[in-house]
């Protein structure tokens, strides 16, 4: 029983980041969807969840970690994100990009194809700032 206590007590001393599986981001930049039209972006959050080795933020695609090392992240994954207006047909979105772990600049591409719609296609490129958000409860 002390061996049990003992051990609780040390696994609460040890730092929260050595056990982090999820890191969220918080994300300022800005984005464009073609040609030199580049809009602001703020407060856009981006997971990193480093159990299941993916990314998600953009489109609502859970997108697969497809390179990590110590300087950067990469990513690659398409996924089908409900139809707007609702009850439309489901649109692809593609998303690819890569995270700099030193400096927190992200790249990123958003493809998203709306078969209801003929096809059409709308293409958005991020260019990101990124530092981990802090929980606020």
């Amino acid at each position: 029983m002390r061996e049990m206590i003992v051990g609780a007590l040390l696994t609460l001393m040890i730092p929260v980041g050595l056990h982090v599986q999820t890191l969220t981001l918080s994300c300022e930049g800005k984005m464009n969807s073609g040609g030199d039209n580049w809009v602001p972006v703020h407060n856009m959050g981006i997971v990193i969840d480093l159990a299941s080795r993916t990314v998600s933020g953009f489109g609502g695609v859970v997108a697969p970690v497809t390179r990590a090392d110590a300087a950067s992240v990469s990513f690659n994954g398409t996924g089908n994100v409900p139809g707007v207006p609702q009850g439309l047909p489901p649109m692809q979105v593609d998303v690819f990009g890569e995270i700099d772990r030193v400096t927190g600049a992200v790249t990123a591409t958003q493809i998203s194809v709306w078969p209801a719609m003929g096809d059409k296609v709308q293409t958005y490129n991020y260019d990101l700032m990124c530092k981990p958000a802090q929980r606020l409860f």
